[in-house]
């Protein structure tokens, strides 16, 4: 089972066992709201940064847990993958 963390985004080379905090929120709120934006999630999640919502969704989507989209000009729509 991956640990959690609350340090850094959990993106270096040696923690590929290791879920950031900013992942398990990312998680979490697609589990409950649904497909939401970058922009939505980063603004629902007030304890993080956008660079860290940003971070833990490139990493959940190299993983397969979830499946961004593109939606417009520059956004992106995520939702839950098949690994998640």
């Amino acid at each position: 089972m991956a640990s959690v963390t609350g340090r850094g985004t959990g993106t270096h080379r040696g923690d590929e066992g290791r879920v950031s905090a900013a992942e398990v929120l990312v998680l979490e709120a697609l589990r409950t709201g649904g497909p939401q934006t970058i922009e939505q999630l980063a603004y629902a999640m007030k304890q993080v940064s956008w660079s860290q919502v940003f971070l833990a969704v490139d990493r959940l989507s190299r993983s397969g847990a979830v499946r961004p989209s593109r939606v417009d000009r520059g956004g992106y729509r995520v939702m839950l993958g098949g690994a998640a």
